[in-house]
């Protein structure tokens, strides 16, 4: 069968098999020929040349009257047009009419050294200069926003982003943003408040923080393509007020703002509810324990949970290095892809990855990751010796994971 094909494909280096679209699956990567790839060509005319890419059309005679009905031809006639359809789904599910891309990055910090750094070069696209044209092709792009992006609050943590850095997010192409995180709150619920408010005014939407927790729970349902994708995002991690020692509070509730946090019983309640209106959902986590390449047992709890709920795709971060890929049949963990922008300086957490997930309606059908290395708080597109060796690390921290 193709499932057999595509199970034996998958677990076996080097193999080549044919199928049809609609058993495709990220566990399998889709050859690209003569510089085609169905998989991320969104035009039908782009995908003409491709080998066995064909529309058919297939037109039933007229009826023939009792006799050919009794000697159940048309019946016949009709199962076949039904099978020829099914078969060759592509046609319906790509070339741009119910199709879409999501680029993801992990995380997103300009406040310290990459505000300073943004600063002398007179530019606030700066750290995104490099990278930008990866995210602006894809239909959506998403990242962490570790930092609040405000002029105002006062400090009780690390970082604070200048308000004019969301030209940079704007000139990234960069959509939507978490903000269930443990550093959306260092500068008070004012700052928190404030950088929603911007977010809004420069057209990028958030998801896992809100004015309460309803809020913060609801999500965000968006028409990617003419795919219905719901997104959500939750926090495993709480933050570390090192500039106060009056407590705070950073979880939302009935009737405080703040972030979403990871709880088993929010992700059930939320994806169901979420289906129910999506055709696809997606889902953020700020999890797991820094600087560590293997996710944690609570991570793989998290990840499987949400699948197990319904959820396609897993997006995590906070680990600040890169974590490996999960393949499940209900969907795809990333459990970290490393920092994206960001000045901390390990060499570990100047690597990172763009994930891009090509979707259909039907769910997630091919990923593909870009290795990227951070340089004067400048993320770039890895490059020879440099983008095989990430790539092998991303490799060996996948094995084992489900």
């Amino acid at each position: 069968s193709q499932e057999a094909m595509v199970a034996a494909v998958s677990v076996t280096p080097g193999a080549i098999g044919i199928v049809t679209w609609p058993v495709v699956d990220p566990r399998i990567k889709v050859l690209t020929i003569d510089g085609i790839n169905p998989a991320w060509s969104l035009h039908s005319a782009v995908l003409t040349p491709y080998p066995y890419w064909t529309e058919l059309a297939l037109t039933l005679p007229p009826s023939a009257g009792v006799r050919d009905w009794l000697s159940g031809r048309i019946w016949w006639e009709r199962r076949f047009r039904r099978e020829l359809q099914e078969s060759f789904a592509p046609t319906k599910d790509l070339g741009g009419k119910l199709a879409f891309t999501l680029a993801a990055v992990g995380d997103v910090m300009l406040s310290r050294e990459v505000a300073e750094t943004s600063i002398a070069y007179g530019d606030f696209r700066y750290p995104f200069l490099k990278v930008a044209p990866i995210l602006r092709q894809a239909t959506l792009a998403f990242a962490n926003l570790e930092s609040p992006i405000s002029d105002q609050g006062h400090q009780l943590n690390m970082f604070r982003a200048d308000p004019r850095f969301l030209e940079g997010l704007y000139y990234a192409g960069i959509d939507l943003v978490s903000l269930a995180n443990n550093h959306i709150m260092d500068y008070g619920t004012v700052a928190f408040l404030d950088t929603m408010e911007r977010l809004t005014a420069q057209g990028v939407f958030y998801v896992g923080a809100g004015t309460d927790l309803t809020k913060a729970r609801q999500g965000r349902l968006l028409n990617l393509g003419g795919v219905k994708v719901g997104f959500l995002a939750y926090t495993e991690v709480g933050p570390g007020f090192t500039y106060t020692r009056v407590p705070q509070h950073w979880a939302a509730t009935d009737e405080l703002p703040g972030v979403a946090s990871a709880r088993v019983d929010y992700l059930r309640e939320d994806i169901a509810r979420m289906k129910r209106v999506a055709d696809l959902v997606m889902v953020s986590f700020h999890w797991g324990q820094e600087y560590v390449h293997l996710p944690s047992a609570k991570q793989q709890l998290l990840g499987k949970t949400a699948l197990a709920a319904g959820a396609d795709l897993v997006l995590g971060h906070h680990p600040h290095v890169i974590q490996g890929l999960a393949f499940g049949e209900e969907g795809v963990i990333a459990y970290s892809l490393g920092n994206f922008i960001f000045d901390q300086t390990l060499e570990a957490t100047r690597q990172g990855l763009i994930l891009e997930a090509a979707c259909d309606h039907q769910g997630v059908r091919q990923l593909r990751c870009t290795p990227i290395t951070i340089k004067d708080e400048q993320p770039q597109v890895a490059k020879g010796n440099e983008a095989r060796r990430l790539m092998r690390l991303l490799y060996t921290v996948s094995q084992g994971l489900e």
